[in-house]
């Protein structure tokens, strides 16, 4: 994905988002797809920890921990030394 301009109208960013992330599984027990929603100021007006608790209808009582994209991505694209070089070539 080419860098972005800051000034990047959200709506674009989203729209290059979604089409990177299209068919890409993050893979945890569920292997979900990964999805992009556009959420914080630029959506509702709101944080962005509000904004995601507004989208899965959670109460404020719930708390959220955020993290940079590459701490959360980290583990995901870990290579894991018991993999064969088959295994590897898979994933």
């Amino acid at each position: 994905m080419p860098p972005t301009n800051p000034n990047t109208p959200p709506a674009v960013l989203r729209d290059t988002l979604t089409k990177a992330a299209e068919g890409l599984l993050f893979s945890s027990e569920t292997d979900s797809p990964l999805i992009v929603i556009e959420i914080g100021p630029a959506a509702v007006g709101v944080s962005a920890e509000d904004g995601l608790r507004q989208w899965l209808r959670l109460p404020a009582t719930v708390p959220l921990e955020t993290r940079p994209v590459d701490a959360f991505f980290a583990p995901a694209v870990a290579e894991a030394d018991w993999l064969t070089n088959e295994e590897l070539a898979i994933a």
